[in-house]
């Protein structure tokens, strides 16, 4: 059961709403072997939204952990068959969402990936099928986004010159599709092309880095108002255990991201976290978040977001545990109308069976 607290629930530059909302949820990990090498696995996280104030946000969400997969085993082979499923109600996710408080979005992924591993060598490839469907408000699918699907494939070839270190090139592409186009909106081909390295240091530090170049080709009608995009995208995962004190992760990047509410955008993004072990039974983490992003359609807005995060978990018995998070966002916009700043606290009582 959690409860939020939020001084802006529709991300406004003026006149912000503030409401507390109820989150009652279920979590459930399950396991069924179906022989000694394959395994049916599902994750499930789903909850309900109630606003004291606002009760016209009320909605159901699903958690971006949610997945049914199937793992098969074949001497060198690993095959996955997954289908995974969120409903996004937080509109604070999605740094392009501003002035809306009943914005959902479900995500739904179905696909496989295989991986071959020859010890030396691995290599790997996927295809997933990707519905977006967006709703804002109690009538339908009318928001600024509308319903897309997406095909996308996805290969790489890796070598381990050392038992902690997997070196190799990665490719993917995907065939966007809207199901209304339009000046903001147009169905693209996205193509990328670049390299990678696994490393782990040490039992305390492990990274991985990729660096390649990308290409965004929008179908271009009488209408749309998009153009060609290539550039070099980056990402960087980097976890260290520092002490039995510390532990914290940094990661960050740039790529054309195309299923977002405000359309196509160019993003940057760093964020760092870190876990703090300085009390006994007690736990605190802080974050700090920042994004910048470029429009490739809806006007050419460019924005900066960023912000801070903390929060604080105890034990309170053998199967309770109590949570305490604050996180504040701002908003900075080229555009008027699309900045804004918004406080949000969480308190969060977690029971498990």
């Amino acid at each position: 059961m959690g409860v939020q607290a939020s001084d802006n629930i529709r991300l406004e530059s003026e006149n912000p709403r503030s409401d507390l909302a109820a989150h009652p949820e279920i979590h459930a990990r399950m396991l069924c072997p179906i022989s000694g090498n394959n395994a049916l696995n599902l994750n499930l996280r789903a909850g309900y939204s109630a606003y004291a104030q606002n009760p016209a946000f009320n909605r159901f969400y699903i958690g971006p952990e949610t997945v049914l997969d199937f793992e098969i085993y074949a001497g060198d082979f690993r095959i996955d068959l997954h289908d995974r499923c969120s409903l996004l109600e937080n509109n604070y996710e999605d740094p392009t969402v501003v002035g809306s408080g009943s914005y959902t979005r479900l995500e739904n992924g179905a696909g496989v990936d295989a991986v071959w591993d020859l010890n030396k060598a691995m290599m790997s490839a996927g295809y997933d099928h990707i519905n977006y469907i967006s709703y804002d408000g109690n009538d339908g699918t009318t928001s600024i986004f509308p319903d897309s699907a997406a095909e996308e494939l996805t290969a790489t070839v890796g070598y381990r010159m050392r038992s902690d270190c997997l070196a190799g090139v990665e490719t993917s592409g995907a065939l966007f599709h809207y199901v209304q186009s339009g000046r903001a909106f147009s169905d693209a081909l996205q193509a990328t092309v670049g390299t990678f390295l696994e490393v782990h240091i040490s039992e305390y530090l492990a990274g991985r880095a990729s660096l390649g170049y990308s290409a965004y080709l929008p179908q271009r009608g009488k209408d749309s108002t998009m153009s060609d995009n290539y550039g070099l995208y980056a990402h960087l995962d980097l976890t260290h255990k520092a002490s039995q004190f510390l532990e914290y992760t940094l990661s960050g990047g740039k790529n054309v991201s195309f299923a977002l509410y405000g359309g196509t955008i160019d993003l940057t993004y760093a964020q760092f976290r870190a876990n703090w072990h300085l009390i006994r039974k007690v736990g605190l983490s802080t974050s700090f978040l920042f994004e910048h992003g470029s429009a490739l359609s809806m006007g050419g807005e460019t924005f900066d977001r960023y912000g801070p995060g903390v929060s604080l978990d105890r034990t309170l018995a053998p199967r309770l545990t109590g949570t305490l998070a604050y996180q504040f966002y701002r908003r900075d916009s080229n555009m008027s109308g699309r900045n804004y700043t918004t406080n949000m606290i969480l308190a969060h009582l977690t029971y498990e069976f």
